[in-house]
């Protein structure tokens, strides 16, 4: 005597369509970008959240017409066909294309964010490098910068701008010496030749 077993499986498919209106308007934001600032080559970070209407985005572009490369950095205000700059930076080195974007703020001081920027590995490779990171606070924009320069004939060195606050500070050379623990601070910049 043989035992048959027929089993039965209900399969559900759910078709959830794209939502077209979200795709229209961040299409719309990237051509609105290209256009008021002469560039295909931008990241950006939504600091509004999801919602509809004004937003506010954390911008990093390169020039179009620049000699030498570079990157600026924003802070936009976004309503349905303008921009406005409600910051914007001076020319900096790095590269739009490796640029990290975050907002950050320190454990010690929840009350101030700050857009955090690195050029990650653009000019870091295996015998060394330097990567610059730059840090824009939302309360009152303005901008600080550190530079980190790895040489395989030196310990790791950081700089960071005097005007940055203590609390970025620490947190930017605990950062650094997570990767690198024979990190050293200087006090003045340098470039790698």
């Amino acid at each position: 005597m043989g035992i048959i077993l027929f089993s039965s499986c209900k399969r559900t498919v759910q078709n959830n369509p794209p939502d077209i209106q979200e795709q229209t308007i961040s299409v719309s934001i990237d051509s609105l970008i290209s256009r008021k600032f002469g560039t295909t080559s931008f990241k950006k970070l939504n600091l509004s959240g999801t919602a509809v209407g004004l937003q506010n985005f954390a911008l990093c572009y390169e020039p179009k017409m620049r000699k030498g490369g570079g990157i600026i950095l924003a802070l936009v205000s976004i309503s349905k066909d303008s921009i406005n700059v409600l910051f914007s930076s001076s020319l900096l080195d790095g590269s739009a294309e490796n640029t990290s974007i975050a907002v950050i703020n320190t454990p010690n001081d929840t009350t101030n964010k700050y857009i955090y920027f690195d050029t990650g590995d653009y000019l870091l490779g295996s015998s060394g490098g330097e990567m610059y990171i730059y840090l824009i606070s939302i309360n009152s924009p303005s901008l600080v910068m550190a530079h980190l320069i790895v040489e395989s004939s030196a310990p790791p060195k950081l700089f960071i701008d005097s005007n940055c606050p203590t609390a970025i500070t620490k947190y930017l050379v605990n950062k650094s010496r997570a990767d690198f623990p024979n990190l050293t601070r200087i006090k003045k910049d340098q470039s790698i030749d």
